[in-house]
């Protein structure tokens, strides 16, 4: 029995109605009914003969077009995708024929829905939907309902002919996973594109393993491992989940022969994986827990077609996990381009007026990368194309860590950087993020060239040299990073630009024996002209260093830096004796300027919080301040202001044979004052040290009673100064030795 139906391509009239969901034809007055009539188990009236015209009333074109029938079972539960039975019988007038399946007629009632779906290169263009009804059959019923997706249907004919055609082993093998395969289906709730996606990638495979039956009679568990992984990996997506496209969409570097030893070569193998990823736009590389050992830099390519700039079009190398999956490099090659690497990201011309080192969306994420080459410029990742890209849950080994060349747009996320020399250099490149990175060990950790990008929770630990380098950072910002690394000569060092910290936590500079030493060691190290603002800094001193030479909180080292403006807030320091040190400890020798000077210096120090006291060194304009509530900054050229000063030495209990002496001018304000008659002391000379300066005391009280007369320290020229005594009712004044009067006399 056949059945004619004839649709009209047209304007959608769906939103006429109420319901667009519950929208069914009125066929009560239809001289064309789009209506299917059967009855169940019959598997005569199964040829349905289309026609499909366009509104105008022409022939609608169905050249090199597919016809699907798809429909939901009157049970509600059960779906008919068949894509395989529709025939084209004239494409230029319209018209093909669909052999329904015999499982289309297991369910009396009214289908839930039903349409033919046409389908050109891939893409759907229409569906065609129509009611159809299934009589019951009361006297003879022999089909079961299901799900009846043809893809799978071919699968099943697929591994027959694999069964019959293979050795045990074979057999064995497959029909454990046909088991599988059953069970997991049962569970299947996803769409035909999803699946038609994935059975693609399984027919190539299991062509390939029906070809190698044939020819050798049997083959090996490998060959039957690797033809077996597209499957596997449907059936762990599909057992109680739905299946996930991306999960799919990638390519296993074990499928072309990676072994991940640690012993074999696999250079060819990844290397033959990642190009096929980028030239079939399949994209994803996967590396199963292993070791895989590379003899020279794999390249991952992406795309820089100037439409697709920033369309993230790049190859993802990701691995089992980090702490499991090993990429290792142990020669010196270098790719074509003289980088020794163990990964080179490069960016592929697809149009003439596009720059070669662009490139977007290259991802690296859960690997251990180890370039054992012990040259200088060996790196575990050059990225010559990393934009908009991202590395992820990384452990680098190597000489050197990360090169990226003109980053933009870019993520580090969870990367572990274990180097001699550099750990991370972007060289250029703006809207960069660093986010909990770290360098152990390195020199010259950090190397930050660019404009308006973020480190996020960055530390080092045990590095040398400077901690972060900012040659030209434009907008630059550091959030809650620090590092345990004491003998570092510098904590950050500032060429042109921007760089705002907020929160940072450092150990005190200790030196590094004949390498580097204190004093000339800094926390921040000023080249250029650039403006560098600090607030919430905390300072640690360890307990085992003995510290004996001044540290300058700020370093200029030529007059190129006369225009910079260096800015520190909220200073706080902590000793094995807690918070602030104890009186007479080293803790003060830390804060001081030290560098070019003049009238046109700008550098300033803005100090607040606990136990801050301020030294300086050439002629930079300092405020000192210690136990203060508020920010003081000073405006001063010539001449420093200390404050809260104990007596001269500025602490009372201490060593001063190598404290850096006070500059002549300098002003100290003494605790109490009214209690020692003096306001503070001058300096009129100056010394190398603060043993060797001379000071004259400034008088707070110039009258009183002898009780009230000021203490005079022998370390102090106060010759000459004058008291009124008021019980003697005249002036008297010091002479070195004892107070006299206007004759001599002493009294």
């Amino acid at each position: 029995m056949s059945m004619y139906l004839t649709f009209t391509i047209g304007k959608d009239k769906r939103n006429l109605v109420d319901d667009i969901t519950d929208f069914h034809i009125d066929n009560s007055t239809s001289t064309n009914p789009q209506w299917l009539q059967a009855r169940q188990n019959e598997d005569g009236m199964r040829q349905v003969f289309v026609t499909v015209k366009n509104e105008d009333g022409s022939p609608f074109n169905l050249t090199d077009c597919n016809y699907w029938f798809q429909g939901k079972l009157p049970d509600g539960i059960h779906k008919i995708i068949d894509a395989r039975h529709g025939v084209t019988l004239d494409a230029q007038n319209g018209k093909f024929r669909f052999d329904m399946p015999k499982h289309a007629f297991t369910v009396a009632g009214s289908y839930v829905q039903a349409f033919f779906r046409i389908v050109r290169n891939g893409e759907s263009l229409i569906t065609l939907e129509f009611d159809l009804t299934v009589l019951s059959d009361l006297v003879y019923n022999d089909l079961v309902p299901s799900d009846y997706i043809t893809p799978f249907e071919d699968l099943y004919s697929k591994l027959d002919t694999i069964y019959k055609n293979g050795d045990q082993l074979v057999k064995d093998t497959i029909n454990e996973w046909i088991s599988k395969f059953q069970e997991a289906f049962t569970k299947w709730t996803g769409d035909y594109e999803t699946i038609n996606n994935t059975v693609k990638n399984i027919t190539i495979q299991l062509g390939e393993l029906e070809q190698k039956i044939k020819a050798d009679g049997l083959m090996t568990q490998a060959d039957l491992d690797k033809a077996l992984v597209p499957m596997n990996k449907l059936l762990d997506a599909m057992d109680g989940r739905v299946l996930i496209l991306e999960e799919m969409n990638q390519i296993n570097v074990k499928t072309y022969g990676a072994v991940g030893d640690g012993a074999t070569d696999d250079t060819e193998a990844i290397q033959k994986a990642l190009n096929e990823a980028y030239e079939n736009k399949v994209l994803n590389v996967y590396l199963p827990k292993g070791k895989y050992r590379v003899m020279k830099p794999l390249i991952m390519k992406a795309r820089n077609d100037q439409n697709l700039y920033y369309h993230g079009e790049g190859v993802k190398l990701t691995g089992f996990d980090k702490a499991n999956t090993y990429l290792i490099k142990d020669t010196d090659e270098e790719d074509g381009s003289g980088n020794n690497a163990v990964i080179t990201m490069i960016g592929n011309v697809d149009e003439t007026n596009v720059s070669a080192k662009t490139g977007t969306g290259i991802q690296i994420n859960n690997l251990t990368i180890n370039n054992q080459s012990s040259k200088d410029d060996a790196y575990a990742i050059i990225g010559k194309a990393f934009q908009r890209g991202s590395l992820e849950a990384l452990n680098i080994y190597a000489m050197n860590g990360i090169h990226m060349i003109d980053p933009y747009v870019n993520q580090m996320t969870d990367v572990v950087l274990n180097t001699q020399k550099s750990g991370v250099w972007l060289e250029g490149g703006t809207s960069n993020r660093l986010d909990s990175v770290f360098v152990r060990g390195g020199y010259n950790p950090f190397r930050i060239s660019g404009y308006y990008s973020q480190l996020i929770n960055c530390h080092s630990e045990n590095c040398y040299g400077t901690l972060y380098n900012f040659e030209k950072a434009y907008g630059v910002s550091m959030i809650g990073c620090g590092d345990e690394s004491s003998h570092a000569q510098y904590k950050f060092q500032m060429g042109d630009g921007y760089v705002d910290i907020s929160g940072y936590f450092t150990n005190f500079p200790a030196g590094d024996g004949d390498k580097v030493q204190i004093k000339d060691s800094a926390i921040i190290h000023v080249l250029g002209n650039g403006s560098v603002n600090l607030t919430g800094l905390y300072v640690g001193f360890r307990s085992d260093v003995t510290v004996n030479d001044d540290v300058p909180m700020i370093r200029y080292d030529d007059n190129n830096s006369s225009n910079s403006n260096i800015t520190v807030d909220g200073v706080r320091y902590s000793t094995s004796n807690g918070d602030g040190g104890t009186p007479g400890g080293n803790i003060h020798r830390l804060i001081y300027s030290k560098g070019v000077g003049g009238a046109d210096a700008a550098g300033h120090f803005l100090g607040k919080g606990f136990n801050v006291l301020t030294r300086r060194s050439s002629i930079m304009p300092y405020l000192g301040n210690r136990g203060m509530g508020n920010s003081v900054a000073t405006g001063f050229v010539q001449k420093a202001l200390y404050l809260d000063a104990v007596d001269n030495t500025h602490t009372a209990n201490m060593d001063v044979s190598k404290e850096a002496g006070y500059n002549q001018g300098d002003v100290l304000f003494y605790n109490n004052p009214g209690g020692r008659s003096m306001l503070g002391a001058v300096a009129v000379n100056n010394a190398d040290t603060v043993a060797n300066n001379k000071f004259k005391q400034i008088p707070l009280i110039v009258g009183g009673t002898k009780e009230q007369r000021p203490v005079i320290h022998a370390d102090m020229d106060s010759v000459g100064m004058m008291f009124f005594d008021t019980e003697l009712n005249k002036p008297i004044w010091w002479n070195g030795s004892a107070w006299v009067d206007f004759q001599g006399t002493p009294s």
